[in-house]
């Protein structure tokens, strides 16, 4: 994730990619093992150990095809 420039006084965050275990890559709709979406949150907790979380909206990822006229 990268910071871009001030939206509004907000911080602002580019789009992500989510690299998924191979074995849970059929349980998602995927573009190629990818799959995108947006940080919503982005969080430290101070603990005896460091903890970075992030609460991520993910996108559907459609294919289409010329052939269809419906998203796959």
């Amino acid at each position: 994730m990268k910071k871009k420039i001030p939206y509004h006084n907000k911080v602002w965050f580019s789009d992500i990619a989510i690299s998924m275990d191979s074995e849970e890559s059929n349980d998602y709709i995927s573009d190629k093992g990818l799959c995108y979406g947006q940080a919503l949150l982005l969080a430290e907790v101070l603990t005896d150990s460091l903890l970075n979380l992030a609460l991520i909206q993910c996108y559907r990822v459609y294919t289409w095809y010329r052939s269809h006229s419906t998203p796959i």
